[in-house]
């Protein structure tokens, strides 16, 4: 069986890969700025950066609690997979991503809410709806209100 400090040592080290995959390609291929007058390369170079610190600190707590002994050589077995629960998260975000242009951000946010709920059995019909409205109400001060993106509420006609 696999340890749990194997498991804890390819995790991190997948983490720095990616993240240093993520951070390279922004430094290279995109404008970074300064920190005052950011350029679209410095969120993913500093998103990137964090996600490699994260890595090397898996490594270096899995690394010290083997060299300490305090890694047990078998961790607790790894839940199974909830597979259904992915696929309708993933499929909620995009549900939005592909109306918030055309339908406006209401529409979008109630798609949202309303095909990720199905992922909970727990849900009822009527706190789906006021999740909906109350998560359409916030986006729509947050995002158009107080930041001004050039996103609309409802677009009418389509």
């Amino acid at each position: 069986m696999e340890t749990q400090g194997g498991r804890d040592l390819v995790a991190g080290g997948a983490l720095i890969v990616f993240g240093a995959f993520f951070a390279g390609y922004a430094a290279i291929n995109l404008k970074l700025g300064s920190f005052a007058q950011m350029g679209p390369g410095m969120f993913p170079l500093v998103v990137g950066a964090m996600v490699i610190a994260l890595g090397a600190a898996i490594l270096l707590t899995t690394v010290l609690g083997a060299w300490q002994g305090s890694v047990a050589s078998e961790g607790p077995a790894p839940e199974k997979a909830d597979w259904r629960t992915l696929v309708i998260v993933v499929l909620s975000i995009a549900a939005f991503a592909l109306l918030v242009r055309r339908f406006g951000m209401a529409p979008a946010v109630v798609s949202l809410v309303l095909v990720s709920s199905f992922a909970s059995r727990e849900l009822s019909l009527p706190k789906m709806l006021a999740l909906a409205a109350g998560l359409a109400v916030t986006g729509w001060a947050i995002f158009i209100v107080l930041l001004g993106l050039p996103i609309k509420l409802l677009a009418w006609p389509f």
